[in-house]
C-alpha cells in the first residue's frame, strides 16, 4: 500500500515538474509536499537524517557521480537546491544542465 502511494506520488510530481528545469531539492519538497497529504504516512518521513526522512539525488548519464554514494545521512548526499552538476537538472536534456531556480 504505502510503495504505491509512494510512486504515484512521486509519479504526479514528475508530471508536473516534467518540461522544466528543476533542483533535487525542488523536487523533494514538491514529493514531500504530496506525501503529507496522506495522514497514514510518518509526518517526518522515513528515517532522519537526512531532513525530513526524504531524499532526492539527480544524475546525468555524463555525470554519474552524485549517485555513487555511501550514506544518505551525509549532509553532502541531502537534497540540493543549486545547479551543481547533479544537483539540477531540466527534464527535455538530462544530460544538459542549466541553471536551476532555487
Amino acid at each position: 500500500m504505502y510503495r504505491d502511494l509512494c510512486s504515484e506520488t512521486f509519479f504526479k510530481v514528475i508530471k508536473k515538474v516534467w518540461g522544466s528545469s528543476f533542483s533535487e531539492k525542488q523536487l523533494k519538497e514538491l514529493w514531500l509536499g504530496e506525501l503529507k497529504k496522506n495522514k497514514d504516512l510518518f509526518p517526518g518521513g522515513w528515517y532522519v537524517p537526512p531532513p525530513d526522512g526524504i531524499s532526492i539525488l539527480l544524475a546525468t548519464q555524463g555525470n554519474p557521480q552524485r549517485l555513487n554514494y555511501d550514506n544518505l545521512r551525509e549532509e553532502k548526499n541531502w537534497p540540493q537546491k543549486g545547479s551543481e552538476p547533479g544537483h539540477c537538472i531540466h527534464s527535455k536534456g538530462l544530460d544538459l544542465l542549466p541553471p536551476c531556480r532555487a
